[in-house]
């Protein structure tokens, strides 16, 4: 009966991790991706209306990621959307403009723009934690019980080592007193022949 339980278990959490793989996550994710959607179309409806120019650098940066953005989520895999932040913070040119996007939604005159930018910059946020969450419930937890473990076997270790060191110095003291006594032994025989 306890192996029975042990495997109905394990088939109901498979039942909900494929659950969560094959019908939560992607509506998760589309829900975001969808509400890309809308932000785009915002902003070319601020372009289209003569609000913002077409030809300005922050209006092309933000269609940018936000174009990026949505294809990433399309079949959204973790790897891919940290790809995208990596070159999002390491390519100098895309990481300069997305610097100067940032600089510019303080005093940027459009407030609508600013707006659709901050969105973005949420729904991305957003889209991480949701896709973050088993690294950093699993592995982070995993990696400091690790450290401390091996932390704690080390001080384990250097602790023995040393209280080995020290029952060899006193044995080899002994050995040495013993040695000591019998050739202070030896002298006193020598005299006393």
């Amino acid at each position: 009966m306890f192996y029975f339980n042990i495997v109905l278990t394990l088939v109901c959490l498979w039942l909900c991790m494929w659950i969560n793989h094959s019908y939560f996550r992607p509506a998760c994710m589309n829900s975001h991706r969808f509400k890309l959607f809308a932000l785009r179309d915002e902003l070319a409806l601020l372009a289209m209306g003569g609000h913002l120019s077409e030809n300005d650098n922050d209006y092309k940066t933000l269609m940018g990621l936000l174009n990026t953005s949505i294809a990433a989520m399309e079949d959204f895999s973790v790897i891919k959307f940290l790809k995208i932040m990596k070159t999002i913070v390491y390519d100098s040119k895309v990481s300069d403009q997305v610097n100067r996007l940032v600089d510019n939604l303080k005093s940027h005159q459009n407030e609508e723009f600013a707006n659709i930018a901050r969105k973005y910059f949420e729904i991305n946020y957003k889209v991480f934690l949701y896709n973050t969450w088993p690294i950093r419930v699993t592995i982070i937890p995993l990696l400091y019980l690790t450290g401390k473990t091996l932390m704690l076997l080390l001080k384990v270790i250097k602790g023995k080592k040393f209280k080995k060191f020290m029952v060899d110095v006193k044995n080899q003291k002994e050995v040495y007193d013993g040695i000591d006594s019998r050739l202070y032994s030896l002298k006193e025989m020598e005299i006393a022949y």
